[in-house]
């Protein structure tokens, strides 16, 4: 409990900066608090684009990351698409199946896999992939958020308390940011969703916007969307963080 406790107030100090520009406060002593807040959002930024470049190669487009750190986001470059790196995809999920329902009998890892297979297969033939190439830098935020916190909470795996805080505060303060950012886009002033149109100064500036126009909805439809699959995280997130026996590790799941 001292864990969550302490790294959640922390994490809400770092998330401060994002706060006040969503309800449009002033903040004191922002430039001492923005210190360690720009070093976790210049990770976040990384880690976002990552998200949105290997999402590209699951769907058979080479890619690589271009940050822009100043602005808060990145740009990517794309070359053709290849049928050949898209098999490849294939042939891994199906060898990755084989493997553990056969070898290793881990059925609940093959049915991930399974699923993650009908899924690939309902998106890439329509516009679904280039959504979820889209959506999938926040949603590389949320994996890697949920990661962190299970692995954190999971004390036996950890192997020194400094690392197990530090995963805690940053797995906390991506979970925090992507519902700061939800809301901001949901409900926030005009003046954040006018910034967040003309891509400056805004966390994954155009990603929901490029989603809105492909589905023909608003960016704050988009945003409450955002908003619940977050929540839906975090509560995946509680169960196996809190509920899972202290003797089961995640790797051993079967």
């Amino acid at each position: 409990m001292r864990l969550l406790v302490l790294s959640l107030a922390l994490a809400l100090v770092f998330l401060l900066p994002a706060l006040a520009d969503l309800r449009q406060f002033e903040l004191p002593y922002r430039g001492f608090i923005g210190i360690p807040a720009v070093v976790l959002e210049y990770t976040v930024v990384f880690l976002h684009e990552m998200g949105h470049t290997m999402t590209r190669w699951l769907f058979g487009y080479l890619a690589y990351p271009s940050f822009d750190f100043e602005n808060g986001g990145g740009m990517k470059q794309d070359f053709k698409h290849s049928d050949i790196l898209l098999y490849a995809v294939y042939a891994a999920l199906f060898g990755a199946f084989v493997t553990a329902i056969i070898m290793k009998r881990a059925y609940r890892i093959a049915a991930i896999v399974a699923v993650i297979g009908c899924v690939h297969l309902a998106l890439v033939y329509g516009q679904g992939h280039q959504g979820a190439i889209n959506y999938m830098g926040h949603g590389c935020e949320l994996l890697v958020a949920a990661f962190l916190i299970i692995w954190a909470a999971r004390g036996e795996s950890v192997s020194r308390a400094v690392w197990q805080y530090l995963g805690m505060i940053f797995g906390l303060y991506l979970m925090g940011k992507n519902v700061i950012l939800s809301l901001g886009l949901a409900t926030g002033s005009e003046a954040m969703r006018h910034a967040y149109a003309a891509q400056k100064g805004v966390h994954v500036a155009g990603d929901f916007k490029k989603i809105a126009e492909m589905i023909g909805e608003s960016v704050q439809t988009v945003a409450f969307y955002s908003m619940g699959a977050t929540v839906l995280c975090a509560a995946l997130v509680v169960y196996l963080a809190v509920y899972l026996p202290s003797t089961e590790r995640l790797s051993g799941i079967k």
